[in-house]
């Protein structure tokens, strides 16, 4: 009787004792946490997760190589070995403040342009092997566009990483006049993942962007365009525009074919909208072949025959250019050159360092003992609408908004437990 009330006092403060399963980790169970390589895993099998450093694919099997561990196919919660659960090198970006600053809103989704007349060709997923061409082809129309980068998906290694071969790309969408965002570090689905793990995606790729630009974004396109109360409120703690769109091209629907729903979507979007009164952000992806060889153009073509303006999203939303960017040091808008249309300026990119992982709030790599997450499919591109009450999970963040640092997980676990224990011994004596 005494160990239950000790264990009930305790309970109180939200600590248990070691026997208690329930409370190792939060979320699912998980009753398996060595799976070896061909073993099963993932929320269909237990919520197994494969051993240290493996991979759990997309079918549930542990294993390794980029087939297996490519995002955001790998299965975050029950493999460390995924990509997306590896860290990029360069300066932690954490506690960088995070000021709001500009016109355009925070913590809503924004689908459409403030100014008419405009064309916002966005492309998601790259920087990729045709992203290059695509460069090519706006160059030789003089048409701005904006890019929302995915620094470790689909198998390409990391784009900070000078073996990528990817930096000097991302320096040239820059210096010639391009608008930069972030689409997340490995594409994954933000409603199915769990706050801890939104935060990496958000904090990783501003790492590897701001290691190669010497800043990072404002503006974020959330990977299929999936969202609910509490991501967005997530995004305006961490100081980002959520932009969406109201023309999908729907290339991805037919990578390999004519394109014919594209181009009809496109085509009827520009041709029966006067541009004294409409605008449109649309969205391609420069990882398709025919994307880019073909289809990039023809969008090009049929907006100027319409006579709308192919600008960037922040143009079409009349946000001045430095307020694009963040600077990496004190979290004000970017001071640097951020060309604007016509420029061809490019900002000083910063010198790689030794990433930190765990002090300051440092971006950690999903482990075997973190929340499983959802396999479900993406929602809808409208996401989830039941929105959500006022975000409770500032620290997840690292730094709030205004700059001012979050107790850390650990200060926070210490003074619970000291004070568990006090009262644990209270009861014990009491008692006694």
């Amino acid at each position: 009787m005494i160990a239950a009330l000790a264990a009930t006092a305790l309970g109180s403060f939200g600590i248990s004792f070691p026997h208690d399963r329930g409370a190792v980790t939060e979320g699912a169970h998980t009753e398996r946490r060595d799976v070896q390589v061909g073993g099963r895993c993932g929320s269909t099998q237990g919520n197994a997760v494969c051993a240290t450093g493996l991979c759990c694919s997309e079918e549930g099997v542990c294993g390794t190589g980029r087939d297996v561990c490519s995002s955001p196919a790998c299965q975050l919660s029950f493999g460390s070995g995924c990509d997306g659960n590896k860290s990029p090198s360069g300066k932690d970006t954490s506690n960088v403040p995070r000021p709001l600053f500009g016109d355009v809103p925070y913590g809503i989704d924004i689908p459409k342009c403030t100014l008419p007349g405009k064309v916002a060709l966005t492309f998601d997923d790259g920087p990729n092997k045709f992203t290059n061409e695509l460069l090519d082809i706006l160059k030789k129309y003089n048409a701005k566009a904006t890019f929302f980068v995915t620094a470790a998906n689909g198998g390409k290694g990391q784009i900070q990483d000078e073996s990528s071969g990817f930096r000097d790309v991302v320096k040239r969408m820059h210096k010639e006049g391009h608008q930069i965002g972030s689409h997340s570090w490995s594409h994954e689905n933000f409603v199915a993942i769990s706050a801890e793990q939104r935060r990496d995606q958000i904090v990783k790729n501003e790492i590897a962007l701001a290691d190669i630009l010497g800043f990072f974004p404002t503006y974020l396109r959330l990977p299929y365009s999936s969202w609910n109360g509490e991501v967005q409120s997530e995004l305006k703690e961490f100081g980002y525009h959520s932009i969406d769109f109201n023309l999908d091209t729907q290339d991805w629907k037919d990578p390999n074919g004519n394109y014919q729903i594209a181009r009809d979507s496109f085509s009827s979007a520009v041709s029966q909208h006067s541009p004294k009164d409409s605008s449109f952000i649309a969205v391609a992806h420069d990882i398709h072949e025919k994307t880019v060889r073909g289809y990039v153009q023809f969008m090009i073509e049929q907006a100027q025959k319409f006579k709308y303006d192919l600008v960037t999203v922040g143009e079409c939303l009349d946000d001045p250019s430095n307020n694009w960017y963040r600077d990496v040091g004190t979290g004000q808008e970017w001071s640097g050159p951020a060309p604007r249309k016509g420029q061809e300026k490019s900002g000083t990119p910063t010198s790689t360092t030794s990433p930190s992982s765990t002090a300051g709030g440092g971006v950690q790599g999903t482990t075997a003992g973190s929340t499983p997450a959802s396999t479900s499919s993406p929602g809808p591109k409208e996401g989830i609408t039941s929105a959500s009450g006022p975000n409770t999970t500032r620290d997840a963040a690292g730094t709030a908004a205004t700059g001012t640092p979050k107790p850390s997980s650990a200060a926070r676990g210490v003074y619970r437990l000291t004070s568990g224990v006090l009262l644990g011994y209270i009861v014990l004596f009491a008692l006694v």
